[in-house]
């Protein structure tokens, strides 16, 4: 492992370069960054990881997410030998909206610079291999569509609220039953926003019984506690913290005014946007900054969605919710992915929260930014690390 030394240096570069990168979403003028480099994995990284897809495994005996088409809604996903089932839905950062009359999707939502859309396809359904890291869903299909990107020129409307309205709608149209969204907009507090596009894109998901799942977001200058996280924050959307513990969330995870849902949301071992491997995190200089934050816990949550919807195929989208909080750790709402998996339909109707509506309607900006949203989650991730790391036990070697 890192020495901690070597991991709060990681920190401290990671943090300056998220900085110059937010700075940089914001001034049309300046240079094309180059792309996220990928830090191999290594034996205890994948030990590690394995050890976590324990935790889930014996639900592959009810479920694999076959059937299931899962949209990731982020900086794109590349492809990959372990995610064979993966469409590209079309390129928002380009500003070639997929939903545009007689157009195509713009392809590029296969391409993923920023090392983020990938890690969290992964997480949902990366397929199983001799090392024994395997996702939660891994027979899901992966809708990729790129809304965002801190490593590419983009069209002056992605990243915003407006490409984020586009990209639900269209991964509805294009017939996926689960959305993962892990790059989310931070609101301000006291900041008012006019939600009516996203309330009204919301309500059309859960009229076709698509259940989305968002990150609860990661605190810091650019998303102070307080504030709005859209779109975790709308009554509908399952809000998903990140676990220090099994028994309380990281200190960086934004607080929700509704319940929400604690996955893990450190990854060991990810898929490498950039080769055919596993990586460990990215390379900024000499040091290495791990996959931690609430992005890559919302797709733990987003992955036994997927089996649910399979085990459940008539079931809608509150019926799904219901099953969720109904088998949780009732405290802080630590997801147990076989006991979820195993939990009955029948006995879960009464717990589905009630909706929060997002507040308030007055409009200030009606095309906030998500891309500091984006900054926000990996400067975050970046300074937890070595403070908040998930306690995972070595899995031991098989004899």
């Amino acid at each position: 492992m890192l020495r901690r030394t070597t991991i709060l240096t990681c920190c401290i570069i990671t943090a300056l370069l998220c900085v110059l990168a937010g700075t940089a979403l914001i001034t049309p003028a300046t240079a094309q960054p180059q792309c996220a480099r990928s830090y191999p994995a290594d034996d205890e990284h994948l030990l590690h990881q394995a050890a976590f897809a324990d935790t889930y495994r014996d639900s592959h005996q009810f479920a694999t997410g076959e059937g299931i088409t899962v949209a990731v809604i982020d900086t794109g996903v590349a492809p990959h030998p372990r995610l064979p089932m993966l469409d590209d839905g079309g390129d928002l950062v380009r500003g070639d909206h997929p939903d545009t009359p007689d157009t195509a999707p713009a392809p590029g939502a296969l391409i993923d610079c920023d090392a983020h859309g990938t890690i969290v396809a992964g997480v949902i359904a990366g397929r199983w291999a001799s090392d024994e890291i395997v996702g939660v869903a891994p027979n899901a299909r992966i809708l990729s569509i790129k809304q965002t990107s801190a490593k590419a020129h983009s069209d002056h409307n992605a990243g915003s609220l407006g490409s984020l309205v586009a990209a639900i709608d269209s991964a509805i149209d294009q017939g996926a039953q689960v959305i993962n969204i892990s790059v989310v907009s931070c609101i301000p507090p006291h900041t008012r926003l006019d939600t009516s596009s996203l309330d009204s894109v919301l309500l059309k998901a859960e009229r076709h019984n698509v259940v989305i799942v968002a990150a609860a977001g990661n605190t810091g200058n650019d998303c102070p506690e307080g504030s709005w996280v859209l779109p975790a924050h709308a009554g509908t959307v399952i809000a998903v913290a990140s676990l220090a513990d099994n028994y309380h969330h990281t200190p960086y995870t934004v607080a929700a005014p509704k319940e929400v849902i604690a996955a893990p949301g450190t990854v060991f071992a990810a898929l490498d946007p950039f080769g055919s491997g596993l990586a460990a995190g990215t390379i900024n200089g000499s040091s290495v900054a791990p996959f931690e934050g609430t992005s890559f816990a919302a797709p733990v949550v987003a992955g036994t969605v997927a089996l649910l919807k399979q085990l459940h195929p008539q079931a809608s989208a509150a019926q799904l919710r219901s099953v969720l909080f109904a088998s949780v750790d009732p405290s802080v709402g630590t997801l147990d992915v076989n006991r979820t998996v195993r939990y009955s339909l029948s006995n879960a109707t009464r717990y589905d929260p009630d909706p929060i509506p997002l507040q308030p309607p007055v409009v200030q900006h009606s095309e906030l930014s998500t891309r500091a949203g984006y900054v926000s989650v990996v400067l975050v991730a970046a300074l937890a690390t070595g403070l908040a790391l998930i306690g995972i036990r070595q899995r031991k070697k098989q004899q």
